[in-house]
Formats: C-alpha cells, structure tokens, sequence
C-alpha cells in the first residue's frame, strides 16, 4: 500500500517542482536583465537555462512514469484507463475472477475434479492468484447454492481441498482452511453435508471481504 500511495503522489510531486523551477527561471531571467554587471548576467542566464533543462526533465519523467498498464482488476475499458485502487468493488474483483475461471477452464465444474488444480498449468502459473481462485470457487458455491454445486465440493478429492485450504493458507487464512478440511472429511451423510454447507454460507460475506482486500493489499502483482 505504501508503494502504491507514492506511485499516486509522485505526479503530484513532480508537477509542483515543476512549477516552482519556472518560476524560479523566470525570476532568474529577469534578474539577468536587470543586472548590471555583464558576469552575473551570463551567470543568471547559464542557471535560467539549467532550470529549464530541469523543467523538460520533469515533464519528461512525468511523462514516463505514467500507469499505462491495464491492470486486471483496475482497468475501465470505457476509459482505457486503470481506476484508483481505492475506488475498486467487490463487484468488480467478482467479475474478473469469473473471467479468470473461465481462461482455467470452461466447464465450471471442472476446477473441482481431481487433479485440475495440480496440473492446469494457467493456475500454476499465476500463483499470486491461487487465494483468490480458493475464494472465488468456494463463494461461487454459496451463491448458486444448489445440490449439484455443493456436490463438487463434497465429492472432491481430499488433495484437491487440501489445494483450496493451502492457497487459503498463504493468504493469511488459518481458521477458515481449517475448517473447510475438518469438514469437508465429515462430509459422508446427509448431517455432515449440511455442516459444510452452513460453515461456507454463514461466512459468504467474509468471503466477499477477503476477495476485495487481498486484491488491495496485492495488487502490485496482479496485473
């Protein structure tokens, strides 16, 4: 967060010094002007240039240090621009993991089979978004919130929920993969089904929260 509130502030910075260095040229011009000896006139001159120099300088770095790169979550493509980060919703997190799912597979139903997440290559890949893939797959089950969407989860394999549980893990999650394994082996009668599906239910809008935030709190290595 700290990079990111100097990456917001540094335009800011660099336009201010940017006006002051005009002023200060212009004032150095005049006085080059106004001066009567012929040495301070060259000297006020070589050092209104200079600061001009400096000011190109500026405008260049300003120029350069743009944020031009659409990041995933950021990027309005109405603008062609990345929002601010502070302005991000949980909404929007929600419909570019979707997305994201779909570039992993495009059968939904898929991502809960028995070795998809060990072996897809894309979620490898992309390992600063394995958490929000294991949030993304257990919040879309609480939404659709139906027999055969709960299944894949109370038929999947112990490996594929141990997968869910450890990118829950290194996003900060202890309680939460805890449980989620805890539950998930009594989930063999209709009782401990019923158990999963309240835990993941009851905890939807947590759910919702931690999306939102590990997205704010990462977002450097989201693009």
């Amino acid at each position: 967060m700290r990079n990111y509130r100097l990456k917001r502030y540094m335009p800011i910075a660099i336009l201010v010094a940017v006006a002051v260095s005009l002023i200060a040229a212009i004032l150095v011009f005049v006085a080059s002007v106004t001066s009567e000896a012929p040495y301070q006139q060259v000297i006020y001159r070589i050092i209104g240039v200079l600061l001009l120099v400096m000011v190109a300088l500026l405008i260049y770095l300003l120029y350069v240090s743009r944020d031009n790169d659409p990041h995933f979550f950021l990027y309005i493509t109405s603008t062609q621009k990345n929002m601010p980060l502070e302005q991000l919703t949980f909404t929007q997190v929600n419909e570019r993991m979707t997305m994201f799912l779909e570039l992993l597979s495009d059968q939904p139903g898929m991502i809960w089979t028995d070795g998809f997440l060990e072996n897809n290559h894309r979620y490898l890949a992309k390992e600063a978004y394995r958490p929000l893939v294991a949030y993304k797959m257990l919040y879309d089950l609480t939404v659709e919130n139906t027999e055969e969407d709960w299944a894949q989860l109370e038929y999947a394999s112990e490996d594929t929920v141990e997968l869910v549980a450890y990118a829950l893990q290194t996003a900060g999650e202890t309680e939460l993969p805890e449980t989620l394994m805890e539950l998930h082996k009594k989930a063999t009668d209709r009782d401990g089904c019923e158990n999963l599906r309240d835990f993941l239910y009851t905890n939807q809008k947590y759910l919702r929260g931690r999306m939102l935030r590990y997205v704010k709190q990462n977002w450097e290595v989201l693009y």
